[in-house]
């Protein structure tokens, strides 16, 4: 029996391996079999009744020429030595069938290459295959190649230079779900506070927060709202940001000045600061604004966008001084103020245009929460900011005024918004803040609910304009910026051109 059975099998390889001497290319001819009709009532047996059994035609199978010869080295050949083995079994399961290839190199060789390369040249390394990208992420979060990828050059602490680190790890990661990201992300924060810890000793904590705030940013940039959501929850556990704005809003403001303002380093550069475009900044501030109560929004608000000394401390009253309108053209403090407000007037823009969840009186809540924040604001402060945010969250501000009744504040604010618009021109060397201040005073007569509040809605601007003309010339009043006559002559032309387009909408338009 094993004579039999070791007879059919060396028979078996023989008819594998041996080299045919005929020619196996020529096809021959198929024999015609002549099968019989299995369905046909005329083939039944007469016997059985049953239909005769049906030949097939038997298939033949011969084993390629490339199989054979693979079959015969793997059989035929001696086995591999046993320093062959041992470089085998220290190569990655990967890439262990791979010839030509890094990986028969120790990791330690081949951290050392990548060590001599730039971050570019290690990034189009790591697109070229899984494996490649796999070592390229483990040497960038190491200890020497988190340093040779994110470690500042030249010793110049430059945000550029930490944004395009943060490109790299975005590359690098591009096809990683959403928890390995955030896992190398985790790894990173981990893996930099000795860096961190560097630049704080030589720069300070503003230049740090800006180094690495453009890296988490950049790392981020190309997120989905979702995903970003997570990164925020992330950077929130990573940095305590929430304990943080919650024990500086249980107290009064200015209380904590140096908390303050290290609160608004760390956020303004990480999430709002690096946002170069007006949705990146929504998202950001409404995140941060999100669960608190219209108070604590207020002060918020005003503590990540409201205007900072030289030092980064908030100026807390900085609204609430209120200004002359003989200063308002002139004054270089007044118009420092006036620029101070841009962030804040950007944030009322954005949150009321491209936030749904935002409404328009919850923009209106914030608003006057915040002008009143820590005492009244300067009506001219309010002006300024109105001007600055846009005509969205001026028709809303100046309408919700207007349709409540509050005809005196109105006129004041009115009165100094015409003062800023013309100072905007004046610079611009147009007119296209007149007109648009225009057309606020047509939006705001419509809005007001009867002829009454019409009439004395008029008649309180003009006699503001007939008190500040006949202001120029009194020489109590005049400042010492002003005390040139030209000038007050050319105050006195513009005003008096400005309150001439005025009066012709309000005797016209509202017929009055």
């Amino acid at each position: 029996m094993l004579k039999m059975a070791a007879s059919g099998l060396r028979s078996t390889f023989a008819s594998w391996f041996s080299c045919p001497t005929t020619n196996t290319n020529r096809k021959r001819p198929a024999k015609e079999m002549e099968t019989p009709d299995c369905n046909n009532e005329e083939n039944l047996d007469p016997n059985t009744l049953q239909a005769p059994r049906c030949k097939k035609q038997r298939r033949t199978y011969s084993v390629p020429r490339e199989i054979r010869d693979r079959v015969k080295r793997k059989l035929f050949t001696d086995p591999p030595a046993e320093e062959e083995l041992t470089i085998h079994n220290d190569v990655p399961r990967g890439s262990r069938n791979r010839t030509n290839s890094l990986f028969v190199l120790p990791i330690e060789i081949l951290h050392l290459i990548f060590g001599l390369l730039d971050r570019e040249t290690l990034t189009m390394l790591a697109s070229l295959s899984k494996d490649l990208n796999e070592s390229v992420i483990t040497y960038a979060l190491s200890g020497a190649g988190l340093k040779h990828v994110i470690a500042y050059q030249n010793g110049k602490y430059e945000p550029a230079h930490y944004s395009e680190a943060g490109n790299m790890f975005r590359r690098l990661t591009a096809t990683k779900n959403l928890r390995q990201r955030l896992k190398i992300a985790s790894q990173i924060s981990e893996m930099k506070k000795p860096l961190c810890d560097a630049v704080i000793r030589t720069a300070g904590n503003a230049v740090a927060y800006k180094c690495f705030g453009s890296l988490f940013f950049r790392y981020i940039i190309t997120w989905s709202e979702y995903d970003k959501l997570r990164a925020y929850c992330f950077f929130e556990k990573k940095t305590k940001l929430c304990q943080k704005i919650s024990h500086i809003l249980r107290l009064s403001p200015g209380v904590l000045p140096l908390h303050e303002s290290d609160v608004r380093q760390l956020v303004c550069s990480t999430l709002l600061g690096p946002s170069h475009n007006d949705e990146e900044y929504s998202f950001w501030l409404s995140q941060l604004l999100k669960g608190h109560p219209i108070t604590h929004q207020a002060r918020l608000l005003y503590m990540l966008a409201g205007p900072t000394d030289c030092a980064g401390f908030i100026l807390w009253s900085n609204a609430c001084d209120c200004t002359s309108p003989l200063q308002l053209n002139k004054g270089s403090t007044v118009m420092k103020k006036d620029r101070d407000l841009s962030p804040l007037a950007r944030g009322f823009r954005v949150l009321l245009t491209l936030r749904k969840e935002w409404s328009m009186d919850s923009i209106i809540s914030v608003f006057d929460e915040m002008t009143t924040t820590p005492s009244g604001w300067c009506l001219g402060q309010v002006a300024m900011l109105l001007m600055l945010a846009g005509t969205d969250v001026t028709q809303a501000i100046l309408g919700n005024r207007a349709v409540n009744g509050h005809v005196s504040d109105l006129t004041v604010m009115m009165y100094y918004l015409a003062h800023s618009c013309v100072k905007e021109d004046n610079e611009n060397g147009n007119s296209q803040k007149l007109s648009w201040y225009l057309e606020m005073v047509r939006y705001v007569t419509g809005m007001l609910p009867g002829s009454k509040e019409r009439q004395w809605f008029a008649y309180n601007l003009i006699d503001h304009w007939q008190s500040y003309l006949m202001s120029l010339f009194e020489e109590d009043d005049i400042s010492e910026e002003l005390a040139n006559f030209d000038d007050i002559r050319q105050e006195f032309v513009t005003s008096l051109n400005c309150l001439s387009k005025l009066s012709v909408i309000l005797l016209t338009n509202l017929s009055i």
